[in-house]
């Protein structure tokens, strides 16, 4: 929230934010100014979106098509394709899909997925055909014609894509239903 530091002020249709002096700290030529956790503000300049801090660093220029948060994650999209920055390191927009775990990403480039650690770093190129991969605790669940299998932060298949059904017992336990 920048209500304490800053004043969200309008010109035509258009946004700026004012310091508590009055001064302009930024000029009303974005369409949009979203505060964020931890003190980064997120920008829409010409349809494009950016983000910076709230004592003024730009940390992304008003060049993405879409921005959004996640955590410790900020995900961008750029030309179709998904990227992410975070303290750790920056992964380039390049892969149709991205899904943050903890300290890896599994990424999707064309119809095959892979890992990528939290600095950028490839752990698995994109090898697994699968249709979906979400964020399971500390695994990443993926399914592929109507089976489920778990891959661990390494890409390890733990459990093979073969159950009907996986859930979550707790934070490392989970239950699987077989045909």
């Amino acid at each position: 929230n920048f209500s304490n530091k800053y004043l969200l002020i309008k010109k035509s249709a258009n946004y700026g934010l004012l310091t508590s002096e009055f001064k302009t700290y930024l000029p009303c030529e974005y369409q949009q100014i979203t505060a964020l956790d931890k003190g980064y503000l997120m920008l829409v300049k010409n349809g494009k979106y950016g983000i910076m801090t709230d004592n003024g660093k730009t940390v992304l220029k008003c060049e993405f098509d879409s921005i959004s948060t996640t955590n410790d994650n900020i995900l961008m999209k750029q030309n179709g394709k998904w990227g992410t920055i975070n303290t750790k390191g920056a992964i380039p927009c390049k892969y149709t899909e991205i899904v943050p775990v903890r300290n890896f990403y599994a990424v999707k480039d064309g119809k095959k997925w892979g890992i990528v650690g939290a600095a950028g770093n490839t752990i698995l190129a994109p090898t697994y055909k699968l249709d979906k991969v979400e964020a399971f605790g500390n695994f990443f669940k993926v399914s592929y014609k109507k089976h489920f299998g778990l891959l661990d932060g390494t890409g390890k298949l733990v459990l093979p894509i073969a159950y009907e059904e996986i859930t979550k017992r707790d934070g490392s336990s989970f239950f699987v239903k077989q045909k």
